[in-house]
């Protein structure tokens, strides 16, 4: 029996000296980094050990300005991490692709998230995030806004109880309006807990994030966490949590069972039933396999906490600062007079939440100072060298976000609540501001997508765009030359048949026979002697769009591209069908929505896993439906306005054909006229024919044009000594800027504007890919490219391709001064070969004179809200958050 004891002493000993050995190793590891030592029981836990939470940050940043942006800390005996404010190693783990794994300390969320997206990793990550990313597409977020708009109202009306009370806790308020509304936006079920005050989900989470907090840092071991009193706390807390999430997926799929004879159903508001979050989860499955509940219960816990908690946080601390600062308050209000003639009853649209400029100015600033994520965890998945150092596989990492936000190298007085610093963030490093995270982690960009699968696959990658379905995406300019010069290989890809409702087999959709009588019918119509009588077309429409733009001037930010596209819809009309449509006038833009709409629609199609045959059962369906009739409607009136305008009493206007217009110019031959004459095999085009044409060159003419329009006006307001060279050109060539009426000669001769289009159309290509489907085998390097593939042109990527255009994210016109030598194909914005665009001289001729009046007319400026870009490709290259500028007008 005596034994006993001492064996148990031998055992304690001995496991005791192992403990203090593997410490001290564990310790010694990260020697080359600096920070506070650790005592060898307790690591550095027993600076904080008796500290409430909320020192923790203070104590963080004082040991981070004691010891540098990259800090050793022993958060226990056996366990290292370095917590990390250095924005270049930041950047490194961040933006890579494989060292995605969470920190350890995320595995005390299992018990309550389990693996949902937050903490899982690897192929389930992957999967999970493939499937909830569709729930965050901009057409879906525009459905949920009158869920904010009738939660919020609930919001001010218990806000109105709490009016001139000394002081008020706004946190309990909002955090159960937030519940309500992605409660009812993402899970389709309206909670109303502001209205039962059913707080018991809000108060178990925090409790759960609580003792989350407290257990990074505790020197309790794992083993010994079910003897503390913090155990039976979680786990009633997440019991509770766990009922809530049950109880909305079990009512959601009762909602959805009673829907299945009615799904076309409508709420309240009249709107159509919006595609939830939870239905989403509901309806998917992971190789052939529906989600089992587990699953689903998993992501709804994630994303109710994602969701509801951190912007909660977000709210509270935003209206804290407004209250803390009068004239940013008086300001973001300023801003809602703006927008809305009644402000109480008023009811906002995406439109108006995203003209909010200043307010998201406001909401960035709260989030640079109290991100709702004040630091991101990492496991390191393999070795990392850095600044001569070796950061271990498996090592924990802090990055330590909430410091990066107050680091005054980065945010000059960094206490000081100043929205005006996120104004112009043009050419700061994006991750010195990342409350949302960022990199393959990021809170849930298509081009983004393939220019990194070309950097890691090469200049051509293979894609499986469906189960029965590849495409070849091609960079490799001698490939990309072999294919656009070939007078065989002029067949479009399979995607452009999505096109066939709206355009038919006009120009740019048919092939073979038809395609080639029909450019040969076309190509007088962009005769060089025909393009000089269009100039007075450019000029009149131009004048209409420059006395629109004058009414926006000294605003902060305008959107540019409605007011461009308006004007070359006016100028493709008049000068190519010889009607005057004077859209800018009347504001027709029905015709301009619905080509959008078909578009947008158009660039979902391309990439959509729903099966053409299923495609009618869907809402998108009946949106282009209705978009094509529309379009319809407006060409079938052009034709049949133009052929009234050719037939007086019954006979053809022959009569007439010396008439010369109120500018004393010969009346001009159009587009159209040239359609309505022309004869195949002798006989004369159908009307169906002719509108095929005329829907495909309104398209290609009015589109594409605005788009490298609005690019190139965003350009040069960004771009200031290039704006001043293409300024002085104006008035080298042109007596009185502002009255002048240029000719053809003036246009050609503005050789420093055609560079500035040239590198629009480089950086911003109107058409980012160019699609073919092969006709015959193809042989290149060695390997075979069957007959019947999709190739996918990357004109996007070949523009932006250091090796042919270096530095290639820079602005620089002055890189088209010398092309000689250059290969062509590098260089494609109008396609290239028999195939190319016949109008390219029509739109850079309506370029110029556009871009010549506005910048004669006005000193263009970057928005005074950030505006960042967000290329998006459709039909054609559009940005999803508008074109934005702001203008003044020249002396």
């Amino acid at each position: 029996m005596i034994m006993i004891p001492f064996t148990f002493a031998i055992i304690f000993f001995i496991s005791l000296i192992c403990f203090l050995i593997f410490a001290y190793i564990r310790q010694r590891a990260l020697k080359d980094f600096p920070g506070p030592e650790p005592n060898l029981f307790f690591g550095n836990v027993y600076m904080i050990m008796f500290k409430p939470l909320y020192d923790y940050m203070d104590m963080l940043m004082e040991l981070h300005d004691m010891y540098g942006p990259v800090l050793r800390v022993h958060d226990g005996p056996l366990s290292t991490a370095l917590f990390i404010k250095d924005v270049k190693l930041i950047e490194h783990i961040l933006s890579s692709t494989k060292l995605i794994n969470k920190s350890r300390q995320y595995q005390w969320l299992h018990k309550w998230l389990s693996t949902g997206l937050l903490t899982s990793t690897g192929t389930k990550w992957k999967q999970r995030r493939k499937i909830l990313t569709p729930a965050f597409h901009f057409s879906i977020l525009e459905n949920f806004v009158h869920v904010f708009e009738t939660n919020g109202n609930v919001f001010i009306d218990l806000l109105k109880k709490e009016v001139d009370k000394p002081s008020v806790d706004i946190t309990s308020f909002v955090a159960l309006c937030t519940l309500d509304i992605i409660c009812e936006a993402a899970m389709g079920i309206k909670l109303n807990s502001q209205v039962t005050k059913t707080s018991k989900y809000v108060r178990s989470v925090k409790e759960v994030c609580k003792i989350f907090g407290m257990r990074q840092y505790s020197i309790i071991h794992p083993s010994l966490y079910p003897l503390t009193l913090n155990y039976y706390v979680e786990k009633k807390a997440i019991k509770i949590l766990h009922a809530h999430t049950d109880n909305i997926i079990e009512q959601r799929i009762t909602e959805r069972n009673k829907c299945v004879k009615d799904k076309d159903s409508v709420d309240e508001f009249n709107q159509k039933k919006r595609l939830a979050f939870l239905d989403l989860l509901l309806e998917s499955t992971i190789d052939g396999k529906a989600l089992t509940r587990l699953d689903i219960r998993e992501e709804v816990d994630t994303f109710m906490f994602e969701g509801h908690d951190t912007t909660s946080s977000a709210i509270s601390f935003a209206l804290h600062s407004l209250a803390n600062n009068p004239e940013v308050q008086q300001q973001a209000y300023e801003e809602q007079k703006y927008l809305f003639p009644d402000l109480k009853t008023a009811k906002p649209t995406v439109a108006h939440l995203n003209d909010m400029k200043y307010l998201e100015l406001v909401i960035k600033e709260t989030l640079r100072l109290y991100p709702s994520v004040p630091y991101i965890g990492r496991e390191l998945t393999e070795d990392v060298e850095y600044d001569g150092k070796v950061l271990p596989k498996g090592l924990t990492v802090i990055l330590f976000t909430f410091a990066v936000h107050r680091d005054p190298e980065y945010f000059p007085d960094p206490l000081k609540f100043d929205p005006g610093r996120f104004e112009d963030t043009r050419g700061t490093n994006p991750y010195i501001y990342t409350p949302f995270s960022a990199g393959p982690r990021n809170c849930i960009e298509y081009m983004d997508i393939m220019m990194e699968l070309h950097d890691m696959y090469g200049p051509i990658i293979r894609i499986h765009d469906g189960p029965l379905s590849t495409a070849l995406f091609i960079k490799d300019v001698k490939l990309i030359e072999h294919i656009l010069s070939s007078t065989k290989l002029i067949n479009k890809a399979k995607q452009y048949k999505l096109l066939h409702k709206w355009l038919s087999t006009g120009l740019l959709t048919s092939t073979g026979t038809k395609w080639k009588q029909r450019r040969k019918i076309l190509t007088p119509a962009f005769h060089f002697s025909i393009l000089e009588n269009f100039v007075h077309v450019f000029e009149t429409n131009g004048n209409v769009f420059i006395d629109l733009l004058k009414k926006e001037v000294d605003k902060p930010s305008v959107d540019i591209t409605p007011f461009v596209a308006l004007c070359t819809l006016d100028i493709i009309c008049e000068a190519a069908m010889g009607i005057k449509l004077n859209s800018q006038v009347t504001k027709t833009s029905e015709y301009v929505r619905s080509v959008k709409e078909v578009c947008k629609i158009f660039g979902i199609r391309q990439y959509s896993i729903i099966h053409p045959f299923l495609y009618p059962l869907t809402l998108n369906y009946f949106v282009e439906k209705r978009a094509i009739k529309i379009i319809h409607a407006h060409t079938d009136s052009i034709i049949e306005q133009r052929i009234r305008e050719r037939t007086k009493n019954g006979v053809y206007e022959l009569s007439h054909k010396n008439d010369v217009d109120e500018f004393n110019q010969k009346k001009k031959l159009a587009f159209l006229d040239l359609l309505l004459e022309s004869t195949i095999d002798e006989k004369p085009l159908t009307r169906l024919d002719i509108r095929e044409e005329v829907d495909t060159f309104m398209f290609e003419g009015h589109d594409t044009t605005s788009s490298a329009i609005s690019f190139a006006l965003y350009s040069l307001a960004n771009n200031p000594e290039i704006q001043q060279k293409a300024y002085e050109e104006q008035k080298s060539l042109l007596a009185d800027l502002k009255t002048a009426k240029p000719t053809v000669a003036h246009l050609n001769d503005m050789r420093y504007l055609e560079l500035v289009i040239k590198e629009t159309l480089r950086l911003y290509p109107s058409v980012p890919y160019i699609g073919r489907e092969l006709s015959e085998d193809v042989e290149y390097d060695g390997k075979v490219l069957p007959k019947g593939l999709n190739v996918v042109l990357f004109t996007f990527a070949v523009h932006r391709d250091p090796e042919y255009f270096p530095d290639p994210l820079k602005f620089d016109p002055q890189r088209f001064e010398d092309t000689r030598g250059t290969n062509p194909y590098i260089y494609t914005p109008f396609s290239a070969g028999p195939r190319n665009c016949i109008g390219q001289k029509f739109a850079i001729l309506e370029m110029k004179s556009t871009i010549s009046k506005v910048i004669r007319n006005f000193e263009l400026y970057p928005s005074t809200s950030q505006n960042k870009l967000q290329l998006s490709p459709e039909t054609i290259l559009v940005s999803k958050n508008g074109v934005c500028i702001s203008l003044k007008n020249r002396p």
